[in-house]
């Protein structure tokens, strides 16, 4: 087989919205990136042997299946990163792993040119296990500044299900009940007060996302 390339990152899922913005960004960073999509005839074995980095860039149902096939082949000098959504099943499938493991998740949406200022949740991986990869993936991001968040796999789910599930359940409602009622979306916002402004934009992009999130 060919020689692991250290600066190799395959980013698997590399065609979706948060997958080719993390091509990007590794490409912007001089890393050779390889990009691996659902239905490409790709074998994980020939890509885990050139790449040290596996980006998973997959929603949350299915990650832990792909990643679960793909870590049979990863060995002790590769890192893992995962960017789901969801983290306690990944988790329960990579602890497995004699790779290093990366739990990351990125608050922000694709359309954002940069990271710099946004939100990047780290949770813990297996503990005491050797991280000279993941230190230094960390600290790329933290180059490209980064507002690094520390949270263990259980606390990132919980409060996931109030940042991304309740607010966003809220904001729906909010959204029904405006074009439930008549009233021109100009009227509404002839009366609104900079709060309430506010609000209104937040449904207005949450509105401009795909709806399959």
């Amino acid at each position: 087989g060919c020689l692991m390339n250290e600066r190799g990152v395959a980013v698997i899922g590399g065609r979706g919205r948060l997958g080719s913005w993390f091509v990007e960004f590794f490409r912007g960073h001089g890393y050779d990136v390889s990009l691996i999509d659902v239905g490409d005839q790709a074998c994980p074995k020939e890509v885990v042997s050139r790449n040290s980095i596996l980006i998973f860039a997959l929603p949350h149902r299915i990650a832990p299946s792909i990643i679960k096939e793909w870590g049979n082949v990863v060995g002790d000098d590769h890192l893992v990163v995962d960017l789901s959504s969801v983290k306690s099943r990944v988790f329960e499938v990579c602890v497995h792993f004699s790779s290093e493991v990366l739990l990351l998740h990125p608050m922000w949406s694709p359309q954002v040119k940069s990271m710099s200022g946004q939100t990047m949740i780290c949770c813990q991986e297996k503990e005491g296990y050797h991280r000279k990869k993941a230190e230094n993936l960390i600290s790329l991001f933290q180059s490209a500044d980064v507002r690094l968040s520390y949270l263990s796999v259980d606390e990132h789910d919980r409060i996931m299900s109030f940042i991304q599930v309740a607010s966003h359940g809220m904001l729906v409602a909010l959204g029904l009940a405006y074009s439930n009622s008549g009233l021109s979306i100009a009227k509404l916002a002839s009366a609104e007060s900079p709060v309430y402004r506010m609000i209104s934009s937040m449904i207005g992009r949450m509105l401009s996302h795909q709806s399959e999130l």
